[in-house]
This record gives structure tokens, C-alpha cells and sequence, in this order.
């Protein structure tokens, strides 16, 4: 019982780095980001494949698989499948982000899709939708300090 795609997040944040730095630091997918920003229990096994990385990660809730494609060096795109703790199919996500130069810094979008599999995803989907915009700026938030100070120390030792 596939549902109806929906937008659940649509979020900017500015880093005060070029936006050529903000994308190779983004896309730079590492197994413990999840615990960095995201407060997951768990780190995420990543591998890349020949269009960007395969991300799975384990979660208390159950595991997630997505796939994520570099489609430009500013522009990358995650398609990926949360299954509950049984093992069957919840939800189906989709991610657009990019980044673009803005006011001497770089402004960087995420928008995030998601198409409930189940009726249960779909109250869950209800009830979720501001935790998941909230756990999304609290991560960037976490990434951005960590990114302009990774920043500014490159460019005081170069």
C-alpha cells in the first residue's frame, strides 16, 4: 500500500564558507555523521558506488537504506527506504539538496520527501513531521560550527 509523496522538510541554513568548501564538506559521507548531528545510536555503513554513496544505518526504530547520487558539485539527490523493526517496508524518502553562493557565504538547501508505505507510517507521518524539520536544523546547526571552524582553520594554516 504505497501512499502519496509528501513534503515533510524544506530547510536553509548559511555557512559563512565558500560553497564549493560547504559541498565537498557536505557530501563527504562519513559512518558516524548520524551520531555527530543526528544523535544516532548507531554509525551508518557507507560505501561508494559509481554515481555517489550507499548509506544503510541502524536505528532503534528499525534501518534505513538510501542511495545517494551526486548530481553536480552543487546538486545531490538521496533516494532510500526506512523498514521497521520486523524488517518490512515503512517509508520511502527522497532528498534534494543544493548550495549556492549567498551574501559572501553559501546557502544550502534540504528538501525531504516522504511516501508513507503503511498506515501506520502515515500517522506517523502526522506526528512526526515537526520532529523531523527540528532533529534536521539542530544537526545543520551542529554542522555549521563544525564547518566554518574547519574553515577558518584551513585558512590560517594555508
Amino acid at each position: 500500500m504505497a501512499g502519496t509523496e509528501h513534503l515533510v522538510a524544506d530547510v536553509e541554513v548559511h555557512f559563512a564558507v565558500p560553497p564549493s568548501f560547504a559541498a565537498s564538506w557536505l557530501t563527504d559521507f562519513r559512518p558516524d555523521d548520524g551520531k555527530r548531528w543526528f544523535d544516532f545510536r548507531d554509525e551508518a555503513t557507507v560505501s561508494r558506488t559509481s554515481t555517489g554513496f550507499r548509506i544503510e544505518t541502524t536505528m532503534s526504530i528499525g534501518r534505513s537504506s538510501n542511495e545517494v547520487t551526486i548530481e553536480s558539485p552543487t546538486h545531490w539527490t538521496s533516494r532510500g527506504q526506512f523498514f521497521n523493526r520486523k524488517g518490512k517496508p515503512f517509508h520511502v524518502t527522497r532528498l534534494d539538496e543544493t548550495v549556492a553562493p549567498d551574501n559572501g557565504g553559501t546557502r544550502h538547501r534540504l528538501q525531504m520527501w516522504v511516501t508513507p508505505q503503511t498506515v501506520r507510517a502515515r500517522i506517523s507521518l502526522l506526528y512526526g513531521r515537526r520532529f523531523a524539520v527540528q532533529s534536521l536544523r539542530e544537526g545543520f546547526s551542529r554542522m555549521k560550527e563544525a564547518m566554518e571552524r574547519e574553515y577558518s582553520q584551513s585558512t590560517q594554516t594555508a
